[in-house]
């Protein structure tokens, strides 16, 4: 009788449970200006019509949305129509193609970029954001024992890389908005090498208040620790890399509060809600690792 190997980094299957999901849901409704409908059998008739996009003119019910929620951390196909519609993250497509003999072209504030295809572009904040997620996943995915943990550690190492960087283009892309727009001068934010710095910058030009209501926080010091980590490996001062699954573990949840809150406080400092990638960060699936058996 064979034995069913269990991995030594575990994740739940769904990006979000029912209840959650459901939480979720009506949030984004409430975001949208709208009531989500009562928690009765009345939901089964509730219908929402998708007003702009690819899906313009699709009747979702609600079942469908929590079902997106559960899957993907959020309502996709109305998180989608606030996302588009944000005045420094919005209006940002992702465009791939496979054919060849096409040119595609793409700008936002002063920036321009042509690829020929076959090419993909996407605002570099989702694409990251999906970097951390898959990432993470992948890193407990590769933990079934036996296992010697290379490829775990190598989707680990990433990880790390993908989520601090996630932090910095958030910081980078408003800084790019408003000097493009307000021709900013004073302190040039593009020569501030240390994302503290940045940070710093950021918090008082955009939100205007000091960053010490941020730093202090829990979940700056969890970024911390993740760049931390994430120095570690570019900078390769140790001889060696190495990490426990339980830490592996713990870090590996530390996106959800060092990224995804992080990322929501400063958009509330900055009076604005927040964004499809960030509550997907945010509600990121719990890792855990193995009991001893």
């Amino acid at each position: 009788m064979s034995t069913i190997q269990r991995p030594l980094l575990t994740i739940p299957p769904s990006h979000l449970g029912a209840t959650s999901a459901l939480n979720q849901v009506e949030a984004t409704i409430r975001r949208l200006g709208k009531s989500p409908p009562p928690r009765d059998r009345s939901s089964k008739s509730w219908t929402i019509t998708i007003t702009s996009g690819s899906r313009l003119g699709q009747r979702l019910t609600l079942q469908d949305l929590v079902s997106e929620a559960k899957r993907d951390g959020v309502p996709t196909s109305i998180q989608g129509l606030l996302d588009s519609a944000d005045p420094v993250l919005g209006g940002s497509l992702s465009i791939a193609l496979d054919a060849f003999g096409v040119k595609v072209k793409v700008g936002d504030a002063g920036y321009e970029r042509e690829l020929s295809a076959p090419c993909r572009f996407a605002p570099v904040e989702s694409e990251l954001a999906g970097d951390v997620l898959y990432f993470r996943r992948q890193a407990c995915a590769c933990s079934t024992s036996p296992t010697d943990l290379e490829l775990s550690s190598r989707y680990f190492r990433s990880y790390l890389l993908a989520s601090v960087t996630l932090v910095e283009s958030f910081l980078n892309r408003y800084m790019l908005k408003a000097q493009h727009i307000a021709q900013i001068h004073g302190v040039d934010y593009w020569k501030l090498r240390n994302i503290e710095e940045k940070l710093e910058h950021w918090v008082r030009l955009v939100a205007g208040v000091e960053p010490s209501t941020i730093k202090q926080s829990k979940s700056w010091g969890q970024f911390c620790h993740l760049r931390q980590e994430r120095n570690k490996l570019v900078h390769a001062a140790d001889p060696y890399l190495g990490h426990s699954t339980s830490e592996m573990a713990r870090t590996l949840n530390y996106c959800r509060e060092g990224v995804g809150e992080l990322l929501l406080s400063l958009r509330r400092a900055a009076n604005q809600n927040t964004l499809g990638f960030i509550e997907r960060i945010r509600l990121a699936p719990i890792v855990s690792p193995s009991r001893r058996r």
